[in-house]
């Protein structure tokens, strides 16, 4: 198997804020790239995210939700 290391995708600004929204311009860079948009296969994160996949099947889910380190869910 070859790697082509000339596909990468970049972030333009240096740090993300994870509670924000997923940016619009950053789904289409991805699907640019070979992504594909899919319905995720749970309603939670097409509520909260975008699911992707990649050209080689894998999922990527972009999530709008926040999560602090050390905290743990109460359920």
């Amino acid at each position: 198997m070859t790697i082509d290391a000339s596909i990468r995708i970049r972030i333009a600004r240096p740090s993300l804020d994870l509670a924000a929204p997923v940016g619009q311009a950053l789904l289409d860079r991805l699907l640019s790239a070979g992504g594909v948009r899919v319905p995720a296969h749970s309603p939670y994160w097409d509520a909260h995210g975008a699911t992707l996949t990649d050209p080689d099947g894998y999922r990527l889910v972009l999530s709008t939700r926040s999560w602090s380190p050390g905290t743990v869910s109460q359920r």
